[in-house]
């Protein structure tokens, strides 16, 4: 009961604003775990490489 009460006190704006902000940082965080991913998968190519040589 109590939330609902509180969503509608809450304007629209800062409701968008904070979905937008959400959205916002699963994006960059997704970005940075796909940049580590591949990194990782990187530097495993090169130690394999190595130890083949």
């Amino acid at each position: 009961m109590k939330a609902s009460l509180v969503n509608e006190h809450m304007p629209i704006l800062t409701v968008m604003e904070t979905l937008t902000s959400l959205i916002i940082t699963k994006e960059i965080y997704g970005r940075v775990e796909l940049l580590s991913l591949s990194i990782g998968v990187l530097l495993k190519m090169t130690n394999m490489i190595k130890k083949q040589q």
